[in-house]
């Protein structure tokens, strides 16, 4: 059985890899444009590359575990921004809708006693960002 750990690695992980980072671009989320380290284990597991863990999106909004564990980034954003990824919450490109489908007057319903409350996925991300939920 091979050995899942970095603990043995004689190379960084490019030097195998590179054609798959490059390959990014074309395929998934562009790591170079987002300015994500060409250091895999940054962000992916040896025994499976996916789920990718994305640390800093918790500060934005919980993905690590519960409901919302494994989705893929494009799951909820409409695009990504180009750029380094700084961990800044404020891309604009989420959706909430796109999953959770609500009618808008049954939201209103469910929502009558909370301020500021408008059915739009800003809002809903203003007050669920933190719970996941």
């Amino acid at each position: 059985m091979r050995d899942k750990s970095f603990g043995r690695a004689a190379v960084r992980c490019v030097a195998c890899h590179q054609a798959d980072f490059d390959r990014t671009k074309a395929t998934s989320i562009d790591h170079a444009a987002a300015g994500f380290s060409p250091e895999c284990q940054t962000c992916h597991g040896t025994s499976r590359f996916w789920p990718a863990r994305l640390d800093q999106h918790g500060a934005c909004f919980k993905i690590a575990s519960g409901a919302h564990h494994g989705i893929r980034c494009l799951g909820c954003h409409t695009s990504l921004p180009s750029g380094s990824f700084t961990g800044v919450c404020a891309t604009g490109t989420f959706t909430c809708s796109s999953c959770h489908a609500h009618s808008c007057p049954r939201s209103d319903t469910q929502h009558t006693n909370v301020m500021g409350y408008a059915c739009s996925d800003p809002k809903c991300y203003a007050c669920h960002k933190l719970t996941g939920q």
